[in-house]
């Protein structure tokens, strides 16, 4: 994240970095881009069972072994209408 002041008030920008797994693993349990095998996709990075492990957040029983990893961004913030 980079952190921006604009006007006045702060204004958090994402900015993408692939962590690699060897250098360090999510602190806490939760969905996260990963890139497995050439491909990205989200996965479920949890610590509530033996040991660290990466699954489909849908399917469970389908786990992964990621290079890298990535917290997933916001989506864009929906714009007021007046009307």
């Amino acid at each position: 994240m980079v952190f921006e002041k604009t006007e006045g008030r702060t204004v958090i920008k994402f900015e993408p970095k692939w962590i690699p797994v060897t250098e360090r693993l999510p602190e806490e349990s939760g969905s996260y881009l990963i890139a497995d095998s050439g491909h990205v996709t989200e996965a479920y990075y949890g610590k509530e069972w033996a040991g660290d492990n990466w699954t489909d957040p849908v399917e469970m029983y389908m786990t992964f072994h990621p290079t890298h990893w990535m917290p997933i961004p916001q989506p864009p913030e929906s714009e007021a209408s007046d009307g």
